[in-house]
């Protein structure tokens, strides 16, 4: 399978070389931070290595092994000349993307240790990806979770990989773990389930968080993009969070929605998965492929109140597919409150007035969307960041 993913994109991992990166870290009891182990002494030696680059220390349960690591470095490096370098180097190394506090290292051992490392905290937002999805999840998006589409776009027909991929009612259970009963169907229908939908996948968000479609949230976390969106603390300037006053609005329940601002990308999302399993059995001329974006004028740009502002983007399809165009202002970012008119929002040359009443350093951040005709139909992205200047 690999030899025909790695047809589709560049970069493919071989194999053997992701098995390489695969420890065992810190699991002989929930919050198990003791002792040194091949998982905590990976991430210490990633820390400390002479790479400047960022590590992105995604926590899909409890922090415990990265508290370990960290732990393992203040102990020897702690009271030494090297200590004052070594504790800037992690600090400004090391990010943490947390979905909860899954045991209580972050707040016992690594927030008064190392108050310094940034830190994603998903508190809420994941939920439109975990077990409460069908409660969060708007229904007009549900069918991008359901068991049909599971079976006809993942499950079935997409070689052996997707062939483990647990769904509800798929008869499956996974060796040695007596509490995953999701395979079963009475299971299934006691959680008022159908065969085969999603399960749940709470921590997806972490690694969504990574993908570079051009929203540029990895710039800010408060931009927003696939791995949800999070506002700087008022009382840590290192830690960024949800929660319940950060919200979208929902154009489904025409409410403000905690759990929108992850749940707005789920068809896309989806689009993407199923677009990379099907790269999984089929030749790049069978599959689709994401088109390439690009915008004809700076991502940040100055404007001033009263003027008209011209926006244009360029886009290709590697398949050759039709493309729809489609800008859009992302309000709940803008510092300005406040509503823009986009002329012409479905063409690759679009125009706004900036509002009078637009205050100097107000941002509006507006969004440049594009999607191929191809199937499944996939979508990539420019954002352009306007800033009022009087």
């Amino acid at each position: 399978m690999y030899d025909n993913l790695k047809q589709h994109a560049t970069g493919y991992p071989s194999p053997d070389y992701l098995q390489s990166l695969v420890r065992v870290g810190n699991i002989e009891f929930e919050g198990d931070m003791e002792k040194d182990t091949e998982g905590s002494d990976f991430i210490k030696q990633i820390l400390l290595d002479g790479n400047a680059s960022p590590v992105y220390l995604q926590i899909w349960g409890g922090t415990n092994t990265v508290a370990r690591a960290l732990k393992s470095i203040e102990e020897e490096y702690k009271g030494t000349p090297q200590w004052p370098a070594i504790y800037r180097k992690v600090s400004d190394k090391a990010i943490i993307y947390a979905v909860l506090d899954q045991d209580a290292t972050y707040q016992k051992y690594v927030a008064p240790n190392w108050p310094e490392i940034k830190v994603l905290y998903n508190s809420d937002q994941f939920w439109s990806f975990a077990y409460l999805w069908p409660k969060v999840v708007p229904t007009a998006l549900q069918p991008y979770l359901s068991g049909p589409w599971f079976a006809e776009n993942i499950r079935f027909n997409h070689g052996p990989l997707l062939e483990g991929y647990y769904l509800w009612g798929d008869g499956k259970q996974i060796a040695g773990d007596p509490e995953h009963t999701h395979g079963d169907m009475q299971e299934a229908i006691k959680y008022e389930r159908n065969q085969h939908d999603f399960i749940s996948e709470g921590d997806s968000p972490a690694f969504f968080y990574l993908l570079d479609v051009g929203l540029r949230s990895m710039e800010d976390a408060s931009y927003g993009g696939w791995g949800g969106r999070m506002v700087q603390s008022e009382k840590n300037p290192n830690r960024w969070e949800d929660g319940q006053h950060v919200t979208d609005y929902n154009p489904y329940t025409k409410k403000q929605d905690t759990t929108y601002p992850q749940t707005r990308w789920i068809d896309v999302l989806q689009n993407g998965f199923a677009a990379r399993a099907d790269w999984s059995v089929m030749s790049y001329e069978e599959a689709n492929h994401a088109p390439l974006v690009k915008l004809s004028h700076p991502q940040d740009i100055v404007v001033k109140p009263g003027k008209k502002v011209k926006l244009k983007g360029t886009a290709s399809d590697p398949d050759g597919d039709a493309l729809n165009y489609r800008w859009w202002q992302y309000e709940e970012v803008d510092s300005y409150k406040g509503k823009v008119a986009i002329q012409d929002a479905n063409k690759q040359r679009a125009a706004f007035t900036v509002p009078a009443d637009a205050k100097n350093g107000d941002t509006i951040h507006l969004i440049l969307e594009v999607s191929d005709a191809g199937s499944p139909r996939l979508t990539r992205y420019q954002r352009v960041i306007a800033t009022v200047v009087k």
